[in-house]
Parts: structure tokens; sequence; C-alpha cells
């Protein structure tokens, strides 16, 4: 975008630069130059604040999402298989049971209350009363 705002002023306000240098070095052939010539080139100079909207919203036009949906569907049906090919993939869910870490973590628990209540269980106890 940068290019073509800099490629607009260039187009704009070039003859008009050129007719005033000549003008500042050899104001006598200037000076035959005919009059309404010499205000076109000044108009159009000042054209270029007119020109910039037009490129501004030319570029707006073309960032709006509303008006390329298909052109970005277009675009990810293409990318989609590149992605798939470079990504892992995608790990399981599981719905409606425990993932499998909560489920070793609860073997474990499990298993080392058994430990501990059948050591608790070897031991003798005396009676209570």
């Amino acid at each position: 975008m940068t290019i073509t705002i800099v490629a607009a002023f260039i187009w704009c306000w070039t003859p008009y630069v050129v007719m005033t240098l000549w003008y500042m070095f050899d104001r006598e052939s200037a000076k035959k130059v005919d009059q309404r010539l010499q205000d076109a080139l000044f108009i159009m100079a000042v054209s270029n604040s007119c020109v910039n909207p037009l490129v501004y919203g030319s570029y707006a036009m073309r960032s709006c999402p509303l008006l390329h949906r298909r052109r970005d569907r277009e675009r990810a049906a293409v990318a989609q298989p590149l992605l798939m090919a470079t990504r892992p993939p995608p790990r399981r869910r599981h719905v409606g049971a425990l993932p499998p870490t909560a489920i070793s973590w609860r073997a474990t628990a499990d298993a080392a209350s058994r430990t501990s209540s059948s050591a608790s269980s070897s031991h003798h106890r005396p009676a209570t009363r």
C-alpha cells in the first residue's frame, strides 16, 4: 500500500514541480506555456488529496472479511491438506470416562489403600472393651 501511495504522490505532483522548476530557472520561456496548462498541472497536484482516500479505500475493501468469505474458504480448502500433513495427530478425548492420568492415579491410590489395610490386618490388635 505504501508503494501505491508514493506512486500516486509522484504521479500527481511531478508535472507541477517540473513546471515550477522550469519557471525558477528560465522565466521567459516558462511564461510562454499556456495558462490553462499551468492551471491543469496545479489542479493535478492538488488532486493527490482526492486520490489518497480512493487508494486507502481500495485496500480497506480488500481486507474486509465480509467481502472475502469465499476467497478465505477456498484458501482454507487448499491449505487444509498441507496443515494436516505437518500437524501431529490430535489427542483423543475420553468422553464419559476418566482420562488415563486420572485412572492411573486412582489405581495407584487403590493399591496403596489395599496395601495399608492388609498391613494393618496382619498386626494383632488387642481387644478393646
